[in-house]
């Protein structure tokens, strides 16, 4: 259904633990498929999106790191919320509304 098109986007916030970012690898290729411990695999669509926010990058591998796009961005130079604000107008028409991802997420 639609419901399949439209982005949906995990924001994981915090430091980055080895085991944890290593078992997102498989999320971040091609397969899009999360397997747990327990070698359960939940599939994730192509509309899903991972948003990673980390204070450092010492847990992370080259391999994970080559699955994402890396934006470093001092604190001192400028606020998440301004970064937020600036991609919600930047979307392209027809998919979710400016003030519903901004209730959403600011």
């Amino acid at each position: 259904g639609s419901d399949d098109t439209q982005l949906k986007l995990i924001v994981l916030d915090g430091d980055a633990d080895v085991e944890w970012i290593e078992s997102m690898n498989s999320v971040m290729d091609d397969n899009k498929c999360l397997t747990l411990a327990s070698n359960e695999r939940i599939p994730f669509m192509d509309s899903t999106k991972l948003l990673f926010e980390v204070g450092d990058m010492k847990h992370t591998s080259p391999a994970s790191v080559s699955r994402g796009a890396v934006v470093y961005i001092p604190d001192t130079t400028v606020s998440w919320r301004s970064i937020s604000q600036s991609w919600i107008r930047a979307r392209p028409r027809g998919q979710s509304s400016q003030s519903d991802l901004e209730a959403r997420l600011l």
